[in-house]
C-alpha cells in the first residue's frame, strides 16, 4: 500500500507558507508519480482548500504531467479536490495507484 509518506517532498514558496502560528512550519508539498502513468500532487500550504484548517489538497495529473479531472478522485469539473486528512489522501493514493494505464 502506497501512502503519503512515500511521496517525494519538496519545500513549499515562501508566499504559500502560512502566517497563522499554530500552522507555521507544517506546510506541505509532495508528488507521487505512479507506474500507470498518472500522477499526485499533494499540498498543504496557505492557498490550498483546506489548508489553513490543516487539511490537505490533491491535483490529478495525467500524460506529461498535464492535470486531469477523473471520477471519485477529484471534484467534479476540476482537476483537484481539497479538504482532506491524511486518511483521505491515501485512499486516493491507492486509487490512483489502481487506474488503468494512461
Amino acid at each position: 500500500m502506497i501512502t503519503l509518506n512515500d511521496a517525494s517532498t519538496y519545500k513549499i514558496s515562501d508566499y504559500l507558507m502560512f502566517k497563522e502560528e499554530d500552522l507555521k512550519g507544517t506546510e506541505y508539498g509532495g508528488e507521487i508519480d505512479f507506474p500507470n502513468g498518472y500522477g499526485l500532487s499533494i499540498v498543504k500550504h496557505q492557498g490550498s482548500y483546506g489548508g489553513t484548517m490543516g487539511l490537505y489538497e490533491i491535483m490529478l495529473t495525467g500524460a506529461n504531467h498535464e492535470p486531469i479531472e477523473y471520477p471519485e478522485i477529484t471534484y467534479p469539473n476540476d482537476t483537484v479536490q481539497g479538504y482532506l486528512t491524511v486518511e483521505n489522501v491515501n485512499d486516493i493514493i491507492n486509487k490512483v495507484a489502481g487506474l488503468p494505464q494512461i
